[in-house]
């Protein structure tokens, strides 16, 4: 994110944060792209709200940043611009929950 200017602060101690943990649902990767089709992979995303702790080295990424957008862009497994997009990433995608909550 430091590459992209995206303002971020890191978890320095032990801290409980009220979030939206997100699991994928009917998720498909396709084996490889198509000429000019950035989407490898589609799926739906569950939300649940709980309470969970945050660790230290943990990254937030507030969204009210004048570059918010493009972290929903590159955060969001939903989006055709997403890390997730990648095949290095797309592991991630299998994790129930996946590594990525949304703080309302």
């Amino acid at each position: 994110m430091d590459k992209h200017g995206i303002e971020y602060q890191v978890v320095q101690e032990l801290q409980q944060q009220n979030v939206g943990i997100l699991s994928a649902s009917n998720l498909s990767i396709a084996s490889k792209g198509r000429l000019g089709i950035c989407r490898f992979t589609d799926l739906d995303l569950v939300k649940e709200n709980k309470q969970v702790s945050l660790q230290n080295g943990d990254l937030v990424a507030p969204m009210n940043q004048p570059l918010g957008t493009l972290v929903g862009l590159m955060l969001d497994p939903r989006s055709s611009s997403s890390i997730f997009q990648e095949p290095a990433w797309q592991g991630y995608l299998r994790q129930e929950p996946l590594p990525i909550y949304t703080i309302d």
